[in-house]
């Protein structure tokens, strides 16, 4: 006969794995040339579905459905930047192009990913409405919120 599983018991598995997966970011984001690379990856993905969902907004490309896919994108790999940001990794550092103050101000550095984050979140729901005027508006929160970071922390 089967049991159903618990529910302190399925909360215990997806602890445990949601620690799983923390221990695998920080272990690959422990060589400083790995987190680099990997962080820059994940801003062309960002950078990518950015440009998407403002040729929605500017130009009329694409579509609804498009633009939520593309803030999904966003959703999803912004949580993905926690340990990639290891001591010595500023401008100076291969390519990277990261201003020494994230590292001075790291907690506000990290609220702004959850910033962003919650922009695309509410994006997504916009998406859902197909409204073209009201998804430029959120996109143009969002990008806001992006370009904040980008000005304070990102060397040109």
């Amino acid at each position: 006969m089967k049991r159903p599983i618990s529910k302190l018991f399925q909360s215990a598995l997806l602890s445990a794995g949601l620690v799983a997966v923390a221990a695998v970011g920080t272990a690959m984001a422990q060589d400083p040339a790995d987190a680099v690379k990997q962080r820059q990856s994940q801003m062309k993905e960002i950078g990518g579905a950015m440009k998407s969902i403002q040729a929605f907004v500017k130009d009329g490309k694409g579509t609804a459905a498009e633009v939520k896919t593309a803030a999904e994108t966003v959703v999803t790999t912004g949580p993905k930047f926690e340990g990639l940001w290891p001591e010595g990794t500023a401008v100076g550092f291969g390519k990277s192009e990261a201003k020494a103050a994230i590292w001075t101000e790291m907690e506000k550095f990290a609220k702004g990913f959850q910033a962003m984050g919650q922009q695309a979140e509410l994006l997504v729901k916009v998406a859902d409405t197909g409204d073209r005027a009201a998804i430029g508006k959120q996109f143009g929160a969002l990008y806001e919120t992006c370009k904040s970071c980008h000005e304070a922390y990102h060397e040109d």
